[in-house]
């Protein structure tokens, strides 16, 4: 996992974002380097590799959260991790990217959200 160090620091400032962005995919977000810049949404990557039963997501508390990945299996596990992890509210959506006229396209597969369950 990558990029929460920040969020993290601006948590135990007492200062809390008006929401957090968490990207499940194998291709590390452009913002994530520069989410202080970027209307200062945080942006949290979660990689491949990461084993997602044992993410610390402590930092979610009370947040509202987006989750976005291609990965079904892996970012309906991190919704529910994030709802765990007492969240205020979570997003999330599973998505595809094609390249079409050699430009990335992104579809919406499913949209989940903790306070339609």
């Amino acid at each position: 996992m990558r990029g929460h160090e920040p969020l993290i620091a601006l948590r135990r400032q007492g200062l809390r974002p008006v929401m957090a962005q968490i990207e499940v995919s194998d291709i590390e977000p452009l913002c994530l380097r520069d989410w202080q810049h970027n209307a200062g949404i945080p942006v949290v990557h979660i990689e491949p590799t990461d084993s997602l039963s044992s993410l610390d997501l402590r930092f979610v508390v009370g947040l509202v959260v987006h989750v976005t990945g291609e990965s079904e299996s892996r970012v309906k596990a991190v919704f529910r991790a994030c709802k765990a992890a007492e969240a205020s509210r979570v997003w999330a959506g599973i998505t595809r990217t094609q390249i079409v006229a050699g430009s990335p396209v992104g579809e919406v597969l499913e949209l989940l959200d903790s306070e339609a369950q």
